[in-house]
């Protein structure tokens, strides 16, 4: 669990490699649901998504009930060529886990806010944003919140509404190295004010 928790550690301040080895060292000790997962985090934000599909159905295998893993694996899938198509299932999964804890408290920002986001991937866009504008309006000082409606605006090309997403997220203490890696804001990397809000120290 120590070990686990500084590679979890590491990849918040974007120190990827260290995490690597720390995680790697929690799961060759014994494998777990979180250590797995943000393995599979790790991978991501690097480019390594065949890596970060394997560890988030790994992490599966320890924990099917939650919505984290299978839209973990559905952001994965995305990006692998052969395995687009099969995104929008763990999407979906995702979707109707999500639901089911908003069944059990319908004030779960996080669980509306990623249901947000998945079917933001799914090409709902109704859903989308009704999903992510409440959730930031639950929990108006959570920067993952913010920053997972960043995600929807740019799905959808909101450009501009997509980097005042960004920043509120970086002011409430997101780190811009994880804003910079994340390949869901490809569309803009090209953008000047993109650039200056994840350039970091």
């Amino acid at each position: 669990m120590a070990y686990s928790n500084l590679g979890g550690n590491y990849v918040l301040e974007g120190d990827y490699a260290k995490g690597i080895e720390a995680l790697q060292h929690s799961i060759n000790i014994r494998p777990t649901y979180a250590a797995l997962s943000n393995l599979g985090s790790t991978y991501y934000y690097l480019g390594r998504f065949k890596d970060s599909a394997r560890a988030f159905e790994e992490a599966l295998k320890l924990n099917a009930s939650d919505y984290w893993p299978w839209g973990n694996l559905g952001d994965a899938d995305y990006w692998i060529p052969e395995r687009k198509a099969q995104s929008a299932g763990a999407y979906r999964k995702g979707i109707e886990r999500a639901e089911a804890f908003l069944k059990v408290n319908r004030r779960n920002a996080n669980a509306m806010s990623v249901a947000g986001w998945y079917y933001a991937r799914l090409g709902d866009q109704t859903k989308a944003f009704a999903y992510v504008n409440r959730a930031v309006a639950l929990s108006p000082k959570d920067p993952s919140l913010e920053l997972n409606r960043a995600l929807v605006n740019v799905q959808f090309g909101r450009t501009d509404a997509a980097l005042d997403s960004i920043e509120k997220a970086l002011r409430g203490g997101m780190t811009p190295k994880m804003v910079r890696d994340d390949p869901s804001f490809n569309s803009l990397r090209s953008n000047p004010r993109f650039q200056k809000m994840v350039q970091g120290p």
